[in-house]
């Protein structure tokens, strides 16, 4: 999947291959993705922006949800654990987590985002109440 975001080309794989990068220069490898076998998937690519101190809204993904930290810091808070990832490094969160991105660190956040959901579902769902999350420090 080719797409444009943050000033440049980008082309996301998903594939247990990673060698053949068809042209491009290889940045990163995020995964595996934990996915069931047989069960069919979609896939949303996003571009993130965030400054610190930004949040998203608490929500679940129906499938994982990896990104690539491109410039800044995140926090991820789950129900059970905060995820960290700083420009260079990639995570990933499982399908069904009870989440809330971050904005974190001194200056804005980019990066690169996959949500491979199960394609009978919504990718996202706004969670109305939430419970108590784990809190970025």
């Amino acid at each position: 999947m080719a797409f444009q975001a943050h000033g440049s080309a980008w082309l996301y794989t998903i594939e247990s291959d990673a060698s053949n990068h068809h042209g491009g220069k290889h940045r990163a490898v995020v995964g595996p993705l934990p996915v069931q076998p047989n069960r069919p998937y979609g896939i949303q690519v996003l571009s993130s922006y965030f400054l610190p101190g930004h949040v998203s809204i608490v929500h679940t993904h129906s499938g994982p949800e990896a990104w690539w930290v491109l410039e800044g810091e995140q926090c991820l808070e789950t129900t059970t654990k905060t995820i960290r990832a700083r420009a260079g490094q990639g995570a990933i969160v499982a399908a069904g987590e009870t989440m809330r991105m971050v904005g974190i660190g001194t200056g804005p956040r980019r990066s690169l985002v996959l949500i491979l959901h199960d394609a009978e579902q919504p990718a996202s769902t706004v969670v109305q109440d939430p419970p108590a999350l784990q809190r970025c420090q």
